[in-house]
């Protein structure tokens, strides 16, 4: 009976016996199969006779059994062999096999019946006891086979597997569901989630469509979800942020199957999943690059990036690797970084020509020497502080790295003939709040006004925050919810453009191969994000509640805005030939600043920071320091 302990006590069994069967060396296990089969024909045959006659078998036809066992025996496993029955895994038992078992019956039925009526003559034999044998051939071979799938589907089998919700009831999700029915123990699919009305209270392979999207809330605190798998590849970024939001009231992991164009042939499979990342909650379009003008600008050439073993300059570094250069100058004053880039080169496989050097741009000697031995024609300046807080602490620091490194390096590249210098910017030289920023901007101004008399073109690329760089706020998250919390956000409302490191280089390359000089282009970042949003969001992709982990508001710290702005008012925006680059047109100073920058230079070495931040002040517009 259903439910009884006798019908339970009979399923463990049958399941011990499943995972004993998985263990036996296949040489064996073909062996006992070969037997099983045995077992099942020869009462196959038995049965025939036994139904034909109603239960009672004359004994003349009793003695047809042992002639007829000899030829059928034989000439069935002839058959069985011959359609590849023994080399295929039960637990994988699919339709595809249940025609192989069909094929090699019916053949062998009628091999059977042609031996027979050429040795005995069938005047003795019932004809109907071969439809029914064929009948129960069938019935008892593919049943063997198809328990075993059946056996290794059902929940007891999965007692100790993570309970799986896939979203999706498609071919994707179909594909995600036979890899996981079939080869893993470790999950267990409860249910499948479709929005199409045409698909609820539907199966595939058994496993029941439970509901829609909008249900997913319920579900998962119904059914004591693990983990959710995302089977849908073409998914926007609204449907992540859907999921993830309806999910923050319970522990579960969520995962997704790679995107379209990742997927192969269509088939996809446990290994294929992965975590799903803030990129995919941030819903921005692939960019379109001008690859031929971008490699016509880069191809051949060579070209040094500064701070190259920070986020930035490292992706700089990859991504300018695939346009061929003649040499590639890796520059950083930090060794470990460089060394990191290095070995990420070496692992890559990623021949280009390179070297690394170590040096500091504020150190004007060291600068002439590696411009007079390599002669680098592109310059990419990544090299910057960048940590608000910290620089609020190290004033003078922040203007010798941002302000003089970046004149040292211009003059010098002036000097040497190189053909273009890009700086990266940052928002947070807009309106600047903090003497980080305001050294960027300052940073800024100088170019333009080095640019009219320099026969090097000296541009600015601007943007805010991008995701996973060093020391920004998402590994900071990570690692503070690997450690069980809290979070630390400074304020509820702030807020930040935020986007990939790879999308933002490539921006950055397209902006250096049509930028003229003097020139200010802003990257398009989206929508700004609340830091409060990204953190509920990490914890939960994490697999857990906010609430587990904790968020707390530590306060604004020195210099740190609610709100990042990408350009000023007194900033002009104009288009350019990129959709997502534009173009700040602003008010440039009347001169090249050199008189004050050796003031600041002054005041590095002889001055106070009061009075270095003064100074600040007076030449960089709206500078609002704290």
């Amino acid at each position: 009976m259903p439910g009884s302990p006798f019908g339970a006590g009979i399923k463990r069994k049958s399941l011990l016996t499943t995972r004993r069967l998985d263990k036996i060396p296949s040489r064996y296990r073909r062996a006992l199969i070969v037997l099983s089969d045995l077992g099942s024909l020869l009462l196959s045959l038995y049965l025939a006779f036994y139904l034909r006659f109603e239960g009672n078998i004359p004994a003349a036809k009793l003695a047809l059994l042992p002639k007829l066992f000899l030829l059928h025996l034989p000439l069935r496993l002839i058959f069985f062999v011959w359609h590849g029955l023994y080399r295929g895994f039960w637990r994988y038992a699919g339709v595809e096999d249940l025609m192989r078992i069909f094929r090699a019956v019916s053949l062998s039925a009628v091999a059977t019946v042609v031996s027979v009526w050429l040795i005995y003559g069938l005047d003795n034999f019932p004809r109907s006891v071969f439809v029914i044998d064929w009948m129960l051939t069938i019935l008892l071979i593919g049943g063997a086979r198809f328990s075993v799938r059946a056996l290794r589907a059902s929940p007891q089998f999965h007692r100790n597997s993570k309970r799986v919700l896939i979203i999706g009831a498609d071919d994707t999700a179909e594909s995600l569901l036979r890899s996981i029915l079939f080869k893993s123990k470790d999950y267990h699919v409860i249910g499948l989630v479709s929005d199409s009305p045409d698909k609820q209270k539907m199966r595939i392979h058994g496993v029941p469509v439970l509901g829609t999207r909008q249900e997913l809330a319920d579900l998962v605190v119904k059914h004591r979800l693990q983990e959710i798998f995302i089977a849908l590849p073409s998914a926007s970024a609204s449907i992540f942020r859907e999921i993830v939001t309806q999910c923050q009231s319970a522990n579960v992991r969520i995962r997704r199957v790679p995107a379209v164009k990742e997927i192969l042939n269509g088939q996809v499979t446990i290994s294929h999943l992965r975590e799903v990342q803030l990129e995919d909650l941030l819903g921005r379009e692939p960019i379109k690059l001008n690859d031929e003008k971008v490699a016509a600008f880069l191809r051949d050439k060579v070209i040094m990036v500064t701070g190259a073993g920070g986020s930035i300059g490292s992706e700089i570094c990859r991504q300018i690797s695939r346009f061929s250069p003649r040499l590639l100058v890796m520059l950083d004053q930090a060794e470990n970084g460089l060394y990191r880039l290095d070995q990420d080169f070496l692992q890559r496989k990623i021949a280009v020509e390179r070297i690394l050097v170590i040096s500091d741009v504020t150190d004007a000697s060291r600068m002439q020497e590696v411009f007079a031995q390599h002669r680098p024609q592109l310059i990419f300046h990544a090299a910057a502080h960048k940590h608000v807080p910290l620089m609020e602490m190290n004033k003078k620091e922040a203007v010798k790295n941002n302000v003089i490194g970046t004149r040292v390096l211009a003059e010098t590249a002036s000097a040497f003939g190189a053909e273009k210098l890009v700086m990266i910017s940052t928002d947070k030289a807009v309106s600047p709040t903090s003497v980080m920023g305001a050294t960027k901007r300052l940073a800024e101004m100088l170019l333009q006004g080095l640019s009219r008399r320099s026969r090097a073109a000296f541009i600015t690329v601007r943007f805010g925050n991008v995701l996973g760089s060093d020391g920004s706020v998402v590994p900071l998250f990570n690692e503070q919810i690997r450690r069980g919390g809290p979070l630390t956000v400074t304020h509820p409302d702030i807020e930040r453009y935020f986007m990939t490191i790879p999308e933002a280089v490539q921006l950055v390359l397209q902006a250096a191969a049509f930028g003229k000089s003097g020139e200010i282009f802003i990257l398009d970042m989206g929508q700004p994000i609340k830091i409060i949003d990204l953190a509920r969001n990490l914890i939960t992709l994490s697999g857990y509640k906010p609430d587990d982990i904790g968020i707390q508001i530590t306060g604004l710290r020195p210099g740190e805005k609610l709100y990042e702005e990408l350009w000023a008012s007194e900033e002009k925006m104009l288009p350019t030939v990129h959709d997502k680059i534009m173009m700040a047109q602003a008010v440039a100073p009347l001169h090249e600043l050199n008189g004050e920058i050796d003031e600041l230079v002054g005041l590095l070495k002889k001055g106070t920071e009061e009075e270095m931040v003064a100074l600040l002040r007076r030449l960089v517009p709206n500078f609002q320091s704290k």
